[in-house]
């Protein structure tokens, strides 16, 4: 089983291109949320489409995507209401813009084989046999209690799904566990209140950039039965590929591969899963 790893695309196209291009040598390409720019003054809407068509090209290649919503991707609301006005204004457009729309947030509408959207626990089977079950966790605006308990009842969905089937668990969620070298002291309390509960294989995550690249910091922490992985990112102006994580059970080894140009040095590292 081969799976890479990142996170905090931004919308940057030469990126999605680059993971297009690797896709076949992959089993499962996974994104730990902000695909989009929020801060794009063409909107949300092209981000989305162009989304839409990377997706439907990774799965073709017989690769498997997921991925979680990030600060960047609307996840609320507040922002999903923005997303869905711009959305309707341009209904008589095309069929797939009309199916977004219908439903309740836009990750909703790629729900399809080999997808793991926004919000879903979902076993994967791969090629060699090898199973994984993969939890999208969505990105948190604010501590309301309708949203806390959604999140609580994906852990719990996904916990009970890897007792039953005892197969690894991979866990996306934006940001990083809360101290932890991925996280530090600005990462999630709630992220390590759950891996401290229910003890995913795997979570990764984004957010902070530039923890990996910290003093104290790391793209890896072990705590203390999980992985926890942060790949950090560098500004798209600086990398042709984006930092991402690549995890390989044949040989047992997780490996960062980082910026080669910019203010973050170029880094690539493996270490044993073992």
């Amino acid at each position: 089983m081969r799976v890479l790893l990142t996170n905090d695309i931004h919308n940057t196209r030469k990126w999605y291109s680059w993971l297009l291009s690797q896709a076949p040598r992959f089993d499962l390409i996974a994104i730990a949320g902000d695909l989009f720019d929020m801060y794009d003054e063409r909107g949300v809407l092209p981000q989305i489409l162009a989304f839409d068509e990377f997706s439907k090209k990774v799965v073709a290649s017989g690769c498997a995507l997921a991925f979680c919503s990030g600060n960047h991707d609307g996840a609320q609301e507040r922002d999903a209401d923005q997303c869905l006005k711009s959305l309707r204004s341009l209904m008589t457009n095309t069929v797939r813009v009309c199916q977004i729309v219908s439903k309740p947030f836009w990750a909703d509408a790629f729900d399809a084989p080999l997808i793991i959207p926004d919000g879903r626990a979902t076993i994967l089977t791969f090629r060699s046999g090898e199973r994984l079950l993969v939890s999208t966790h969505p990105f948190s605006f604010d501590c309301g209690i309708g949203n806390s308990v959604r999140s609580n009842e994906l852990w719990e969905v996904a916990s009970d799904l890897r007792t039953a089937e005892n197969i690894p668990w991979l866990a996306l969620h934006h940001e990083p566990v809360a101290g932890s070298k991925v996280g530090g002291a600005k990462g999630s309390t709630d992220a390590k209140r759950q891996v401290l509960r229910k003890m995913p294989t795997y979570i990764a995550s984004g957010h902070l950039h530039g923890q990996p690249y910290a003093p104290s910091g790391s793209w890896r922490h072990r705590l203390p039965k999980t992985w926890c992985f942060n790949a950090g990112a560098a500004p798209s102006e600086c990398s042709d590929i984006p930092n991402h994580i690549i995890i390989d059970t044949t040989d047992n080894t997780v490996a960062w591969h980082a910026s080669s140009r910019g203010i973050a040095p170029s880094r690539n590292e493996v270490v044993s899963l073992i």
